[in-house]
């Protein structure tokens, strides 16, 4: 569930999305915004709600998509329809995070350890370990956090 505290930077615009095609920017923002997104950046998404909810065709996704993904600003595993929107995390959550703000990372990327449909739970782990002080590997996870 998306926060009612989300947030985009401005700067999005000569940053994150720059250099994109108007369909993809749209998209991309789409991904930050839409109600399935949580504040990590990894959620389920088909890619029907992406049509639906922006009104591109399926095609027009698609290539968005891709350009998106060769741009690095996301990766989505077609098979299970999972998005990892790899800067949200940063955005959503704080470039100095706190205890409690950490607390909320661990909890929801232990959650999504634990959906053994989730390919990009490794991939966050090393790229944020620093920042929010979590394992490299979904092996060191400790389960029993709350959710």
């Amino acid at each position: 569930m998306p926060s009612k505290f989300a947030k985009i930077k401005p700067n999005i615009w000569r940053t994150k999305l720059r250099g994109f095609s108007d369909k993809a920017k749209l998209l991309g923002i789409f991904l930050m915004t839409n109600e399935f997104c949580v504040m990590v950046g990894i959620y389920h998404i088909p890619k029907i709600n992406m049509v639906l909810s922006t009104g591109l065709s399926e095609k027009q996704v698609d290539k968005a998509l891709a350009e998106l993904i060769e741009g690095e600003f996301c990766c989505f595993e077609e098979d299970s329809s999972f998005i990892w929107v790899k800067d949200m995390a940063k955005t959503q959550v704080a470039d100095n995070p706190n205890e409690k703000q950490r607390k909320g990372v661990l909890n929801e990327i232990t959650r999504l350890a634990n959906d053994d449909e989730c390919p990009f739970v490794d991939p966050f782990l090393k790229h944020y370990s620093k920042l929010f002080k979590l394992p490299e590997d979904k092996e060191f996870l400790e389960y029993d956090v709350e959710y």
